[in-house]
């Protein structure tokens, strides 16, 4: 048979020229067996996964499923993806698969792949099969044609259709929820049908996107894990080994671009910031030399770089060590353009498949969705914070021998020093299933050390006491009381969606402003079909953050807009509001503080107490480091000490002459006081739009929906003798304000 070549848009799947040449394994009769009996029990319409560890043919068991189930009887199938290797891959799956047994009644089928290679043209009559991706259905004004596609020329009452979601995990992606919102409103009888190998979210404690789109009993319609399948042979068995690069990252990135790492993933770095890295010589040829130590072992390898000029510089030593080698990425370097990639890559990918190539060096591409079964070694010489990506890497060579690949895949794992500072996905805990943090006594370093922001902690250390050297050395022995967990999609530069996740750290100090944060969630995004701008959204991050933060001394360990940002991300992706984890049985050093101070305790009475503490309380002794324990809760003493002397009431003049920053920042609940009973008091119209007190003569009235977009101002200026009284206060909109400040 000639392999399936996606170069244009329609397609005739023909089941005459073709005889079955796959033979399902016991695993995937099971799974159809489960789907058959999900589409039975839920005849007006079902939303469930099938999870499939990668390797295990999920897009082969869906495809094979759906013709028997969906196209030979003429409904019609909308499968969608996000990634253009996906659509390649689902189309090449009905192709190989479109035979007498899964299309008994019919000769052939209808199918058009829409996606940037062709267009993104919507040229849609009645195809049987439409494979798209997520950006071309919400392209300008496309949706308005896969509806009619969709609707055909049926009653209403008719009309079914079956939503594939591959990559699953990505559903809660905006795009994806309207998606399936406008097709319901026209399509009474949907079936929609996840596909994932990585559907973390479905923890307990994060369930919320998933399940809402994947509702229909447990939301899983079928599943088996990884090591059922290597026990059985589909799934070659993975043995690990970890080579140090002893490359020290935190000198060659700064303190910011590290949190940025932290934050978002390596690659969310600039191209200038890559470069630093992209400049270590030493580190690629300790890569290409650990190959060539074991070249015969290792095998056709499949090496995952960080960015395309990393691939390049390795592609060249690995070349001029005599080694058989050439890279696929996803866009290529000054002078090369994103097209040139795509035509190029499916050429190479061929190569290494054929045995051509000893060595293949990939960035963004071989992923998802890939099928290369001959891949003996993994070579993961990129770091990656995300769990999803690190399954999807490592998943690439783990074809078994039953399934025609290898029996044992090498998973070489290159570690660099980033001193704890950012929480790389570890390949040996993540195939072990280790999916939730662990804070035991014995790795709770490990584990909770990389949260903690560094530039924050100097910053809070300065301020706090003299031993700067001391806390900063070891910063990342404090506790925090519990963990954020968000995720949302983010764009990539391609125009592709991918998943950020990221858990914030709460500290004891923070815990109490966080759930206030988490609790105006609902009340602010309550309007759902409402397109929030980045801009808004980071409007309202930096209120809210000020709302709560900006108050008392002010200095809150690891509360930033950033992550207020980011909870709101999470929250609009999800329509679930993310909740606080507790971490159990950690011992809080700063609620021990509160606990035993008292008014008036001298330097040397808080000596005292620290050394008691220490010498009685066994538990601080098994979470804290000495050294550590004794700074901070110097620190903490301190602390308390200043809230004492510093009492406002002893030092500041009378709430109502401050100016309206003094009042948030001393009388945080006199200024909600103020806030609160204004906007009670203002004026809003039927539509719901609140208006300004401001309203100049001839011009458009100054208006918003939202709250949150209006500031307090004083009537009578406090320079001529007004007081910061309800009674001479108003609310304007905050380009107003702006500009009256500027005057």
């Amino acid at each position: 048979m000639l392999p399936f070549v996606l170069d244009k848009s329609n397609y005739t799947f023909s089941n005459y020229h073709q005889i079955q040449c796959r033979t399902p394994y016991p695993f995937q009769e099971k799974a159809f067996d489960a789907l058959d009996a999900l589409k039975k029990k839920n005849p007006e319409g079902f939303s469930s996964m099938l999870v499939l560890p990668t390797g295990a043919g999920k897009t082969y068991t869906a495809a094979h499923w759906i013709m028997k189930n969906y196209i030979d009887q003429g409904i019609k199938v909308l499968w969608i993806a996000h990634r253009s290797e996906l659509l390649r891959q689902a189309a090449e799956a009905f192709f190989i698969d479109t035979t007498k047994e899964t299309l008994p009644t019919r000769n052939s089928f209808e199918t058009y792949v829409i996606s940037s290679e062709f267009g993104r043209s919507c040229n849609l009559k009645s195809e049987d099969l439409v494979i798209a991706s997520r950006q071309s259905i919400c392209s300008g004004t496309n949706m308005d044609y896969f509806v009619k596609w969709a609707k055909g020329k049926g009653l209403k009452a008719e009309r079914k259709l079956l939503i594939v979601l591959d990559e699953a995990h990505h559903a809660a992606a905006k795009s994806y929820r309207m998606i399936l919102q406008t097709m319901k409103k026209y399509i009474p009888h949907i079936d929609i049908l996840g596909l994932t190998a990585t559907p973390f979210r479905t923890a307990k404690q994060e369930q919320g996107s998933l399940k809402n789109i994947f509702s229909t009993g447990s939301g899983i319609a079928y599943s088996i894990d990884m090591n059922t399948l290597i026990s059985a042979g589909i799934l070659s068995n993975p043995i690990h080994t970890e080579i140090k690069t002893n490359v020290d990252m935190t000198r060659i990135f700064n303190a910011e671009e590290l949190k940025i790492i932290a934050r978002n993933d390596l690659t969310s770095l600039n191209e200038k910031c890559l470069e630093k890295l992209n400049k270590n010589t030493g580190r690629n040829q300790i890569i290409v030399d650990s190959y060539l130590a074991n070249r015969k072992k290792y095998g056709q390898t499949i090496v995952f770089a960080v960015d395309v000029i990393n691939a390049i510089a390795l592609n060249a030593i690995f070349q001029a060590a005599g080694v058989k080698s050439d890279f696929v990425v996803s866009s290529l370097t000054v002078g090369m353009n994103r097209s040139a990639a795509t035509e190029r890559n499916p050429k190479v990918i061929r190569e290494f498949k054929d045995g051509k190539l000893e060595v293949l060096i990939n960035v963004n591409i071989v992923t998802e969705g890939t099928d290369i079964p001959n891949i003996q070694t993994v070579f993961l010489a990129r770091p990656t914070t995300s769990k999803i990506l690190m399954t999807q890497m490592i998943g690439r060579g783990l074809r078994g021998e039953a399934a025609g690949g290898t029996r044992e895949t090498q998973i070489v794992y290159f570690i660099d020093d980033w001193k704890g500072l950012v929480d790389f996905v570890s390949p040996v805990a993540l195939l072990e299933g280790s999916d939730e943090m662990s804070y035991s006594e014995s790795d709770r370093k490990k584990a909770l050390k990389h949260y903690i922001e560094l530039a924050e902690i100097e910053n809070y250390a300065v301020s706090m006491y003299e031993s700067r050297a001391q806390i900063v050395s070891s910063y990342y022995n404090i506790i925090p009381y519990g963990v954020i967990r968000c995720s949302y999609m983010k764009t990539d530069e391609n125009g592709e969606e991918d998943e950020f996740q990221r858990d914030i750290m709460v500290f004891d100090e923070a815990a109490e402003i966080y759930q206030k944060i988490l609790a105006d969630m609902p009340e602010i995004f309550h309007d759902e079909e409402t397109e929030w701008e980045e801009s808004t959204i980071k409007a309202i991050s930096s209120e809210l953050f000020f709302k709560y933060c900006e108050s008392g001394d002010g200095s809150f360990i690891g509360v930033s807009s950033e992550s207020v940002r980011d909870i709101i991300l999470s929250f609009l992706a999800e329509r679930t509001v993310p909740v606080i984890q507790a971490i159990e049985d950690r011992v809080s050093l700063f609620d021990i503080v509160k606990e035993c101070y008292t008014d008036g305790m001298n330097e040397e009475m808080i000596e005292e107490a620290i050394e008691t503490i220490w010498g009685t309380n066994a538990k601080v002794r098994m979470w804290y480091e000495k050294e550590f324990y004794y700074g901070m809760m110097r620190v903490y003493f301190n602390r308390m000490k200043s809230r004492t002397i510093n009492a406002p009431e002893f030092k500041l003049p009378p709430k109502e002459k401050m100016d309206m920053g003094e009042i948030k920042k001393y009388y945080p609940a006199y200024y909600q006081e103020l806030r609160e009973y204004l906007l009670l008091n203002m004026k809003k119209d039927e539509e719901g739009y609140y208006y300004s007190a401001i309203q100049e003569e001839g011009k458009p009235p100054v208006r918003s929906k939202y709250l949150y977009m209006f500031e307090m101002d004083h009537i009578v200026p406090i320079s001529k003798g007004g007081l910061t009284v309800k009674e001479n206060l108003q609310m304007i909109f905050r380009t107003q304000n702006i500009a009256k400040g500027a005057k």
